[in-house]
């Protein structure tokens, strides 16, 4: 491969060095997730001034030899990477810079043998995809081909690589579900205060609406190691993420849309992925990460209370509708008899005729 500069990309120079401080941790606060984990690469480059004028805090006084340059950069996790670049006013060039820094002087005394591989994949990806951002590249459609160990292998020997897989892969399982348990519990808020014709509504974005991608499917030489059953789970699921991502970027700037609508197709579309994730859960044994407060209760449990307040919500939302059709359809008779009845009229001149 190549180790020549671009334009268009950091130097192998560069990317040696980034990784060589990064800890193959992302830099975002209390995210531990490595950036290199055997020979798949999970981190991504997230410029802080960025590669083009109009990205985000992009700045055109930047000289265009300095866009790529190691202090222009920060090494993240496909999650985080979207975060930061769908949110540029929270994420501003000084918090990045100071992210950065307090990263690095965690990780300055601590041995990494992975700057190397990282750079080497990293700089890979970004030949490969360049212009393109998030977890999956231009969002991959899934061609799964589940190879198995060959047939002379030991069944236990396949069992354990199986086990190993689901053990990888749940992490990011877990996070892709939790966000899509977001998006659905922010679509029902906006849906519910729609329907009810509140004064007072959500104060939500587009990007509130669009899931996490995975970095490990579905390209990881894990998921070849995965039963067929397993990954047509975490395909389907997946998938549903994939319709999810598309119906906000399709609907959100729709002319003449009613936003009762908007977030009613969101509701349905992210309920379709909990349940979806709901069996992978169990297939890929999430409920073994402990939730962030106990009183959460596990993953399934808040899936579970999560569609039950919305079966309740449709519920009083059809009741509403019908409520409001039966107003409308008696404001309808009331105008239709008063039109045949006609003007009402009165004798002239008052007090009848006038006698001679």
């Amino acid at each position: 491969m190549t180790t020549q500069s671009s334009p268009s990309t950091p130097t192998t120079a560069v990317l040696k060095r980034l990784f060589a401080v990064s800890g193959n941790r992302c830099a975002f606060p209390k995210c531990e997730h490595r950036l290199v984990q055997q020979d798949t690469l999970i981190g991504e480059v997230c410029h802080i001034k960025a590669a083009s004028d109009n990205g985000p805090r992009g700045d055109v006084s930047l000289p265009p030899e300095q866009r790529h340059s190691y202090e222009n950069l920060i090494l993240l996790c496909a999650n985080h990477h979207t975060v930061v670049d769908d949110d540029p006013e929270a994420y501003t060039v000084d918090r990045l810079l100071k992210m950065k820094k307090d990263h690095e002087a965690r990780w300055a005394t601590e041995p990494n043998g992975d700057s190397e591989r990282g750079a080497q994949l990293l700089l890979a990806q970004l030949v490969s995809s360049n212009g393109q951002s998030g977890g999956i590249t231009a969002h991959t459609v899934h061609q799964v081909i589940n190879v198995h160990a060959p047939a002379e292998n030991a069944p236990d020997d396949v069992s354990r690589k199986q086990r190993e897989a689901r053990r990888a892969l749940a992490p990011e399982l877990q996070r892709t579900i939790e966000r899509a348990l977001y998006i659905h519990g922010r679509a029902m808020a906006n849906f519910i205060c729609h329907s009810a014709e509140n004064d007072i509504k959500p104060n939500d974005r587009k990007q509130d609406f669009i899931p996490y991608w995975p970095s490990l499917y579905p390209n990881a030489p894990q998921v070849r190691d995965l039963h067929d059953d397993d990954v047509a789970a975490l395909a389907a699921f997946y998938d549903s993420l994939t319709a999810l991502n598309d119906q906000v970027n399709d609907w959100w700037e729709r002319e003449g849309q009613m936003p009762v609508n908007l977030f009613n197709v969101f509701r349905d579309s992210a309920s379709k992925s909990l349940k979806l994730g709901l069996t992978c859960i169990e297939k890929f044994g999430v409920e073994l990460f402990r939730p962030e407060y106990e009183s959460w209760g596990s993953l399934s449990d808040r899936i579970n209370r999560s569609l039950a307040s919305e079966k309740s919500a449709m519920e009083h939302h059809l009741k509403r509708f019908e409520a409001k059709r039966v107003q409308d359809e008696g404001q309808r008779a009331l105008a239709a008899a008063q039109r045949m009845k006609g003007p009402l009229t009165t004798s002239w001149p008052p007090g009848g005729p006038r006698r001679k």
